[in-house]
């Protein structure tokens, strides 16, 4: 994850763009995880692959937890793809879903795993 921060924005970056939007740390990136997750915990078998996973999970969910005090930065870092600004009350319940899918995650993985 800090490898596209430090190294890969630059091939995806925009000319006329200004602040940096990092791909992993999109909207649909984060959506995209939870049918990827799914299919990786519970079809793959691969610790390496489950490991990875659990690993881009838990560093968005810090990131997440460290950034939701501060609605723009939160929003320029996550969310710069919507129109809409969300308020802290609404960024409070998707950092609090995005804990409780990861929960889930670390707990299927727990028990389907090998």
């Amino acid at each position: 994850m800090d490898l596209d921060e430090a190294v890969f924005y630059k091939y995806y970056l925009e000319k006329n763009e200004t602040e940096i939007k990092l791909i992993t740390r999109s909207v649909l990136f984060m959506f995209s995880l939870l049918p990827m997750g799914i299919f990786i915990v519970t079809s793959t078998g691969s610790e390496i692959g489950i490991g990875l996973f659990l690993g881009i999970l838990t560093t968005l969910l810090i990131e997440l937890i460290i950034y939701r005090n501060s609605i723009d930065l939160f929003h320029s870092r996550f969310l710069s793809q919507l129109k809409r600004k969300l308020s802290a009350q609404e960024i409070k319940y998707f950092v609090s879903i995005f804990s409780v899918l990861t929960l889930i995650f670390v707990l299927l993985t727990f028990f389907l795993g090998r």
